[in-house]
């Protein structure tokens, strides 16, 4: 008796699944895409778990029901570093080309903060920037 489907050799000789297999399971799923995937810290994404989250959403509750407060006094704020560094992303070239390339600054470059403020009534701030400083020792003068 035949079989109607026999394995690949790759996975018999290999114990694992070839690069021809894998572009043919992507063509086969199209909702299927490669992505870059984005990093995250493993801190960062085993302190987001059901107990940590219900654990503050039950501390906003104590302190709504102790504090009156409305939607104008509660804001999400976030921020995110902006290098002044150019990263080259993916560019489309004519099939065959060994080698494409894009000039790009080799130096370190400073890091410069993007802060974002959002009220819970709809209302913002504008967004700023926090600029690093070239002293560190520098004073603040109020």
């Amino acid at each position: 008796m035949s079989m109607l489907f026999e394995n690949p050799k790759n996975w018999s000789d290999n114990k694992c699944a070839g690069p021809d297999w894998f572009l043919g399971f992507i063509r086969r799923h199209p909702s299927l895409s490669m992505r870059k995937a984005e990093a995250t810290s493993l801190a960062r994404a085993s302190a987001f778990n059901e107990v940590n989250v219900k654990m503050f959403f039950d501390n906003f509750c104590k302190l709504a029901h102790l504090v009156p407060m409305s939607q104008n006094n509660i804001w999400n704020v976030d921020e995110t570093g902006i290098t002044n560094v150019h990263k080259p992303g993916r560019i489309v070239s004519r099939k065959g080309r060994k080698q494409v390339g894009q000039v790009t600054s080799a130096e370190r470059g400073q890091l410069v903060t993007l802060i974002y403020a959002i009220c819970a009534n709809g209302n913002n701030m504008p967004p700023y920037f926090v600029f690093p400083t070239d002293n560190k020792n520098q004073k603040r003068i109020c």
